[in-house]
């Protein structure tokens, strides 16, 4: 009776190492990240450049790095029946809402404690809808992860998609709109990640 449930805890625990490596997780953002370079080009009606690169911390660790307002989307993976969080950093934000209500997209200052109106943030939830799609193109070679638009949320004291202490695989997306530079981040809750873990590892078997 016991046997099962401590195997899972070593197959969690092993997984989820600051040692591990998940090269097909990195391989399935590459797809993401060509994706929704023509996406969010075709979107803006500008070119826009990506690079991305990822980290392994807890997910406290996540949020104590986060400024107290920026635009973040929770989704669910329901074939996997967990949470992942997208977050959109400010100079990006307002690069893209600049874009799209007619301006260049420069982005001088702004205020770190102002808070996105309803329609900064409607105009920011069509950007969501374009990279939940193209998630889901992305995963489709591991997985039918049918994603789900769950909430926004602009204050990271109040996402708690996981513990505090859950480990999560952090994916930063750099961005670069007419010379400015932004990341979109996706956070990947291990707990979400592990009923796909050996595929992750492995490939599709």
């Amino acid at each position: 009776m016991k046997t099962p449930n401590m195997k899972n805890s070593i197959d969690f625990y092993n997984f989820s190492t600051a040692d591990n490596e998940l090269p097909i997780l990195e391989i399935l953002n590459e797809r993401f990240v060509r994706t929704f370079r023509c996406s969010l080009s075709n979107h803006l009606r500008t070119i826009s450049t990506i690079s991305h690169s990822s980290c392994r911390l807890s997910f406290g660790e996540w949020v104590d790095e986060q400024p107290l307002h920026c635009c973040m989307f929770i989704l669910r993976l329901h074939s996997l029946e967990g949470p992942v969080l997208i977050k959109l950093d400010n100079i990006l934000s307002y690069c893209i809402i600049d874009l799209l209500a007619g301006g260049e997209g420069a982005i001088s200052s702004f205020d770190e404690s102002k808070e996105f109106t309803s329609i900064e943030l409607s105009l920011l939830r069509a950007v969501a809808t374009m990279i939940i799609d193209d998630l889901q193109e992305a995963w489709s070679p591991i997985d039918a992860i049918r994603a789900e638009y769950v909430r926004t949320e602009i204050n990271p004291s109040f996402v708690g998609v996981v513990p505090p202490q859950e480990r999560v695989w952090c994916v930063q997306n750099k961005i670069e709109i007419k010379g400015v530079k932004g990341i979109l981040e996706i956070v990947y809750p291990y707990s979400t990640l592990f009923p796909v873990r050996n595929k992750l590892f492995s490939g599709v078997d």
